[in-house]
């Protein structure tokens, strides 16, 4: 019988061996490449970063010059003479208006109503260009004061009042034409009253 003897044991079997020269320029090699990976994508991102605050930087230059080019223009802008002028003109009629409206309010509801009608009428027959700022009535006699661009405008308009029903057949004594200072061309109607005219 045949028997095998191993004369190749465990011993003689050669060795891994760790921590050699090869082996240590590899490990270096590779921490070498990942430092120079990292560092090469800090260095990217640092541009990157760079670039997008230059360019954040010039947005907020131009914004700032815009801000500063419109606070000048607000700044400079003043209102028109005019306009204050028209303005003031406007505030004065709506308060005369509001003024008339409290006095009538204060009258009896029969005279509240003859002035309604009176005041429909007048807004009827009203022309662009005249404008009333004043109207008087007492008892039958009206009397009107206003603003006109045309001598000729006035006439016009009296020869309306026969259209209406409260103004039709009422007489003026007087028209008066007169400027103010500020040159605009003022007219007056007082009324006759209704015995005198008869």
């Amino acid at each position: 019988m045949k028997s095998r003897l191993n004369l190749y044991t465990q011993e003689f079997r050669p060795r891994r061996e760790w921590g050699t020269l090869p082996q240590i320029l590899l490990a270096w090699g590779l921490i070498s490449l990942l430092l120079l990976s990292y560092g090469l994508y800090s260095h990217w991102q640092h541009q990157r970063q760079s670039r997008q605050l230059a360019q954040l930087q010039g947005q907020l230059t131009v914004v700032k010059a815009e801000a500063s080019r419109l606070e000048a223009q607000l700044a400079k802008h003043q209102p028109s003479p005019a306009l204050v002028a028209s303005l003031k003109e406007k505030q004065l009629r709506a308060d005369g208006m509001q003024l008339m409206l409290q006095r009538l309010d204060q009258l009896a509801p029969e005279r509240v109503q003859s002035y309604a009608d009176l005041l429909a009428d007048l807004a009827q027959i009203m022309s662009p260009k005249l404008s009333l700022e004043r109207i008087q009535v007492e008892q039958e006699r009206v009397s009107l004061a206003g603003e006109t661009q045309s001598s000729q405008e006035v006439p016009a308009w009296v020869e309306r009042f026969k259209q209406t029903h409260t103004l039709s057949g009422k007489q003026f004594s007087e028209l008066a034409l007169s400027r103010d200072k500020e040159g605009r061309l003022l007219f007056e109607l007082r009324g006759t009253p209704q015995e005198k005219a008869q």
